[in-house]
């Protein structure tokens, strides 16, 4: 007889590592974030500029167009440029609570 026992961790914490906090960026930033516990994670990305307009990319999902995963990391940058400006960015992992929170400027 085998008894097999599986732990469950729980979610980590959703880390932005890019854009920092209140940093000055181009018009096509680099959004990175650390991976979530499985490569399988979609994620929601979701701007607001200073006017309240509100740009939603989801799903955002390991290796489709746009979003390159490696060595535990997410890369993703908008397809188009996005206008000066500042904005919040706030990151979430779809079906989850898990959410972070950004301000940076489009220079």
């Amino acid at each position: 007889t085998t008894i097999s026992l599986v732990f469950n961790k729980g979610s980590r914490p959703l880390k932005l590592i890019s854009p920092k906090e209140n940093s000055v960026v181009s018009s096509r930033p680099m959004f990175r974030w650390e991976m979530a516990d499985t490569v399988n994670s979609r994620y929601e990305l979701v701007l607001t500029d200073a006017r309240g307009t509100v740009t939603t990319y989801s799903p955002l999902i390991c290796n489709a167009e746009g979003v390159n995963c490696e060595e535990g990391e997410v890369f993703f940058s908008p397809a188009n440029p996005l206008a000066a400006g500042a904005y919040t960015a706030r990151l979430a992992i779809q079906g989850s609570s898990t959410v972070t929170e950004v301000h940076f400027t489009i220079k």
